[in-house]
């Protein structure tokens, strides 16, 4: 797999995209504070975020998501399938229902989870080690051992309640994908949020596989 920066177009680049993520999160953020929710951004579920990051970078990209990866055979129902795939605008990915589109070569897929440090009860989250440890993990190995996919990327957008947590989280799963070479040189950005729950930062973390 090539290096993602490398060979996309400039408009798909990582700390580009990286960028565009940080700007949809903090027009969320001062949404929010702006009607005084009783609920910050860290209490929505992975979809939700998705959801929301999908809908932003739409104004510059075409977004398909839950597409199916264009390798995997079997059943369609029991396919994998990739959280976001970008394109250009105008281009929509090429599938068995648009054979004119941008083909899987082409784009950009990106695997992109959401971990909360803490729960809505401000205690730990069960899932928060898990998501680095394993989800990610799993996600570049099936990004890499697609033939037809490129340029790839996985990523974070993680809640926690200061910059030395996510510094210290960041480097650990670095140093767990690191002697694999599986991933390259990482884009952050960081939203401060209202602490509501215990976090005070919203952080969107991408990296290229190699």
């Amino acid at each position: 797999m090539q290096h993602t920066e490398s060979v996309l177009h400039h408009s798909l680049s990582l700390p580009i995209l990286v960028e565009g993520l940080e700007s949809v999160l903090q027009n969320a953020e001062d949404a929010v504070r702006l009607e005084q929710a009783v609920h910050g951004l860290d209490v929505r579920k992975e979809v939700a975020i998705q959801a929301l990051l999908a809908d932003g970078l739409a104004a510059h990209h075409h977004v398909t998501r839950e597409a199916y990866y264009p390798s995997v055979a079997g059943k369609r129902s029991h396919r994998a399938r990739c959280d976001l795939v970008l394109t250009q605008q105008g281009r929509p990915l090429q599938t068995a229902d648009v054979l004119e589109g941008c083909p899987p070569e082409d784009a950009l897929w990106l695997e992109l989870k959401v971990a909360h440090q803490l729960s809505p009860s401000g205690r730990n989250h069960p899932r928060y080690g898990p998501q680095w440890r394993r989800a990610i993990v799993a996600d570049a190995g099936k990004l890499r051992a697609d033939p037809r996919i490129v340029h790839a990327a996985v990523g974070f957008v993680v809640f926690t309640d200061s910059q030395a947590t996510l510094d210290s989280h960041l480097a650990l799963f670095e140093a767990l994908l690191g002697v694999s070479g599986t991933v390259g040189f990482r884009s952050v950005r960081s939203v401060a949020i209202t602490d509501r729950i215990g976090h005070a930062l919203c952080s969107v973390a991408l990296w290229p596989v190699l």
